[in-house]
């Protein structure tokens, strides 16, 4: 699944028609003033500027034809979901974990014809691969704020800024020119990979010290260990039709819009004013919103205190992937896209099964 995980950014060159399936482009250029996030102190709550205007339009305005990152995961959930439903069609009763395997290899071996307004669709073997590497990849996507975002800035692709945060944290203010991150990005490549190499190459995550581990490896781990000592992350981001989100489409936008605000509060914002823990910074005495704007440098403050926003949209990307592969492919219920009544995917992934048809997905990879 690594090794598939980043397909759908290799193509875009090849199939210009899924650029627009990465990402979501909030509208605020319609919006007077834009989309900002507001702090009010006095009540300890938060708004956009221009109220319900910068609130996530999927239908009207934001996503117009599904044709958005939001629109792509339901889309490529329900594609994979008939087609499981055809395969379980032609082998009733297949419940067992062979049979269900077979059904699998069968999803790469045959082409299906189906009607679809009238037209007989050509399902073929490829086509099913590339809908699940697509909705392996749209699913990270939509959890990464910064890719359900201001029009006006492309997603802070216009916003250029210097990453200045050091490698090792406990370098000296003269080692810190050295060893520190500091070049041209833009604050939507802060969010992409930055951050998170930073915290790679500090094993800026965890407590545990597992030297012959990677970093990458440690990292993973210590995100299981905080899931573990943190179960009410697993209830919370399955908490949409108890955890077939991807097949209901009032779900995915729910984790779009989620993305959405932590973009606005978390992204776009210079200053912390909302933590009552971080340092003064511009605008924190009268508790007004500082944006980010090109030429401002993104520092240790704000590497701190978005890092725990990374973790958990890493968390919720993770949870909500396996529970929609479970949802397809889990051979304990039979997939009905008609039917939400199956077992539930909390318990199963609370009692460590996890997802069960891994050798089936990579078979279908392959």
């Amino acid at each position: 699944m690594g090794i598939v995980a980043n397909w759908a950014d290799q193509v875009r060159h090849y199939l210009p028609w899924s650029d627009g399936l990465h990402f979501v482009d909030v509208r605020d250029d319609l919006i007077e003033g834009g989309c900002h996030y507001i702090y009010n102190s006095t009540t300890n709550s938060s708004s956009s500027s221009s109220s319900s205007l910068c609130d996530f339009d999927y239908y009207d305005r934001d996503c117009v034809d599904g044709n958005c990152v939001v629109g792509a995961v339901f889309n490529y959930s329900t594609q994979l979901l008939e087609e499981q439903q055809l395969q379980y069609d032609d082998n009733i009763g297949a419940t067992t974990s062979s049979s269900s395997s077979s059904s699998t290899r069968n999803l790469r071996q045959r082409m299906t014809t189906k009607q679809v307004e009238g037209k007989n669709i050509l399902y073929q073997p490829k086509s099913m691969r590339q809908a699940l590497m697509f909705l392996i990849h749209f699913i990270g996507d939509i959890h990464q704020p910064l890719h359900v975002s201001r029009s006006s800035d492309r997603g802070g692709n216009d916003i250029n800024v210097k990453y200045h945060v050091p490698d090792d944290v406990t370098s000296t203010t003269t080692e810190i020119h050295r060893s520190s991150h500091h070049h041209s990005y833009n604050l939507h490549s802060v969010w992409d990979s930055a951050m998170i190499k930073t915290a790679l190459e500090r094993r800026d995550y965890s407590s545990h010290n597992t030297s012959r581990a990677s970093p990458r490896t440690e990292l993973e781990g210590s995100l299981e260990s905080f899931l573990i000592d943190h179960p009410e992350l697993l209830k919370r981001f399955t908490s949409c039709q108890n955890g077939s989100g991807a097949r209901h489409l009032e779900c995915v936008i729910e984790w779009g819009t989620e993305s959405w605000e932590r973009a606005l509060k978390y992204a776009y914002t210079k200053n912390s004013p909302w933590n009552t823990t971080a340092s003064s910074a511009p605008g924190d005495d009268d508790n007004t919103v500082v944006d980010v704007v090109s030429g401002d440098e993104i520092d240790e403050e704000y590497y701190q205190s978005r890092l725990p926003i990374v973790k958990e949209q890493l968390i919720a990307g993770g949870i909500r992937l396996a529970a929609t592969l479970e949802d397809i492919f889990g051979q304990n219920h039979v997939n009905n896209i008609n039917d939400v009544e199956y077992d539930s995917t909390i318990e199963k992934l609370s009692s460590m099964e996890g997802i069960h048809m891994w050798s089936s997905v990579s078979s279908f990879l392959s």
